[in-house]
């Protein structure tokens, strides 16, 4: 009895230290984790130039909620910067070692918009330190676009950022959103086109051109009321990420609707709390359309279709980002996935995934 009881004792405490042991390394990653956070919220500082340089943070990725604050802040620092000084902005990618599609595809609108409403030697970068990094800037045509030459050959790509296809337009033109939308399926074969195309672009271009508009709800036209959109066929599966910098779901509902509408339309969704909660206005918006709710106006129509797909096809997914809130919807759940984020975006990202036919 006495030697069980020594074995048991030893068992209980050999567990005891393997969990010490395991704490001390939690508790190791998450000082790592602090430091590269630290490094993320670096205060720009001028280079010999006189040009703000902007430090990215090491990871670029929205889809984790950890990330979210210091991505979303570095990217509204170039947009107040741009705005707010008569200086230069230089871009530093030093100790970015994460992105992720639709972080990267912001960043992207961002900087376009910002050349084009003030010049295009309001910005300016560095090579990114990490190659993998250097890679996706490349390939959505960030670094040609700030004035860097292309180092990476096609062939020297990585698998996972090689099959990205990246464009942009004007809301107007629709004839080229459509040919990107076409060329990407037509890589899936002529099952998956006739699939998804017709009604992919008819979704896709509802979301986008009803993005600016003013308080009253008429499109407006500008140099940057444009487009941004990644798409590409990875692990048998089409993918398509959209942005837009207009006014956001939460308030092109707002511009559309009446008070007495949106209360109506508000008492008829379920899984919604309040329409001050950005993620509850993306989850109405994608509603709009269904018989019980009413005609859909402008982008709900577009983001009830692609909903709609998401409910017919296996493994697919729906993530919508608008100003201060996301809402993630999977074909086998009841309930999207919503939540707020630290900061606004100042636009919408839609990203649509399916599996090929």
């Amino acid at each position: 009895m006495k030697l069980i009881y020594k074995h048991r004792r030893a068992n209980i405490e050999n567990r005891r230290l393997a969990n010490e042991l395991k704490e001390k390394r939690r508790k190791k990653r998450q000082s790592r984790t602090h430091n590269k956070q630290k490094k993320e919220a670096i205060e720009p500082k001028y280079d010999s130039e006189g040009r703000f340089i902007l430090e990215a943070p090491y990871s670029l990725d929205l889809y984790k909620k950890d990330n979210r604050s210091a991505t979303i802040h570095y990217i509204n620092k170039i947009r107040n910067y741009c705005s707010n000084t008569e200086g230069k902005i230089h871009l530093k990618f030093t100790h970015t070692g994460v992105s992720s599609a639709a972080a990267v595809l912001l960043l992207c609108s961002v900087v376009d918009e910002s050349l084009i409403k003030y010049g295009r030697d309001i910005i300016t970068m560095s090579y990114p330190r990490k190659n993998k990094i250097e890679q996706i800037l490349q390939q959505v045509g960030l670094t040609k676009r700030l004035g860097r030459s292309e180092r990476i050959s096609e062939t020297q790509l990585d698998s996972d950022v090689g099959y990205w296809k990246y464009s942009n337009g004007h809301i107007f033109k629709g004839v080229q959103l459509d040919k990107f939308i076409g060329s990407v399926l037509s890589e899936a074969g002529k099952k998956t086109r006739q699939l998804y195309y017709k009604g992919l672009k008819e979704a896709i271009s509802n979301c986008v051109e009803h993005a600016y508009i003013d308080t009253a709800g008429n499109m407006v036209q500008t140099d940057h009321s444009k487009w941004w959109i990644f798409g590409g066929i990875k692990d048998g599966r089409v993918i398509f990420v959209v942005c837009d910098l207009g006014v956001g779901i939460p308030q092109s509902l707002k511009a559309r609707f009446t008070d007495q509408e949106l209360r109506g339309i508000l008492q008829t969704v379920k899984n919604v709390v309040s329409l001050s909660r950005d993620q509850d206005s993306i989850h109405i918006a994608t509603k709009l359309g269904e018989s019980r709710i009413g005609k859909a106006k402008g982008r709900g129509r577009g983001l009830n279709q692609l909903l709609n797909y998401i409910k017919e096809n296996q493994r697919s997914v729906l993530s919508i980002y608008s100003n201060r809130g996301s809402a993630k919807y999977r074909n086998h759940k009841d309930k999207p996935h919503k939540s707020s984020l630290p900061g606004s975006i100042r636009g919408t990202i839609v990203e649509w995934q399916a599996p090929i036919a």
